[in-house]
């Protein structure tokens, strides 16, 4: 594939980049442990935010460094 054809293949700029996914698995799992005490599961859920949260960054990352759409 030449450069035109991968610049072509870009999702658009304002589609929800999986940056955006992964912050609504943190979010997602904050809410199933929101009333537990057990230990086990808020480890699970900090280590999941945590993890979403590198991810995303750089996912980020990656975008800012992409080339302005003709």
């Amino acid at each position: 594939m030449d450069r035109a054809g991968a610049v072509a293949a870009r999702p658009h700029p304002r589609a929800a980049p999986p940056a955006t996914l992964l912050s609504l698995v943190a979010k997602t799992a904050a809410l199933c442990a929101e009333e537990s005490r057990d230990a086990v599961v808020l480890d699970t859920v900090n280590s999941i935010e945590e993890l979403t949260t590198g991810m995303s960054r750089k996912i980020w990352q990656k975008i800012s460094t992409l080339p302005p759409a003709a």
